[in-house]
Parts: C-alpha cells; structure tokens; sequence
C-alpha cells in the first residue's frame, strides 16, 4: 500500500506524529475510522428508535413496517393486561 493523504483532526495528528506511523498504518487507521463514523450514522440515523415516530426506527417507517408493528405492540400490550388481571379476577370471584 502506498502513502495515501488523510486528513485527521488535529488531536490525532499530534499522536500519530508522535508514534510515528508508516503509511501502511496511517492508511488502515483512516480505514478504521471511516468504517466507525459509518456505524455511528447507521446507529444514529437508521436503528435508533424515534420518539417523532411513535417509537419506530426509520427504517421500519420507511420500509413500510410500521403498522405492522404498531398492531404487534398493541397485541401484547392487551394480553399483557389479560394476564395481570387474571389473578385479580380470580381472587374477587372467589371472595
């Protein structure tokens, strides 16, 4: 691999030039901080639930999943409270 120009932010640039890398290394760093700077935005803007949209990522909003899990939630929120009253039903039937 060749010596490729990077830009870090000055910080960085400080270290690196104090540890000296080659060139190889500083091109695998970049690499390395781009792929995280992806995931960062792909977390932030594409799998981190929103409370805007009812507590839905978007992508489940853009692909159209939405209702679909709106109507999931709402399935088990009621059998949820089925099962919490049960016990509750059983012991005023029996008073």
């Amino acid at each position: 691999m060749g010596s490729m120009a990077v830009s870090f932010p000055p910080v960085l640039s400080r270290h690196l030039e104090e540890r000296r890398l080659s060139g190889d290394s500083l091109f695998l760093l970049a690499l390395s901080a781009d792929h995280c700077e992806r995931r960062r935005v792909l977390q932030c803007n594409i799998r981190r639930y929103r409370e805007a949209l009812n507590n839905l990522s978007p992508a489940d909003d853009y692909f159209g999943r939405a209702q679909q899990i709106q109507n999931l939630r709402v399935a088990i929120k009621h059998k949820t409270l089925a099962l919490r009253r049960a016990p509750h039903l059983l012991t005023v039937s029996l008073a």
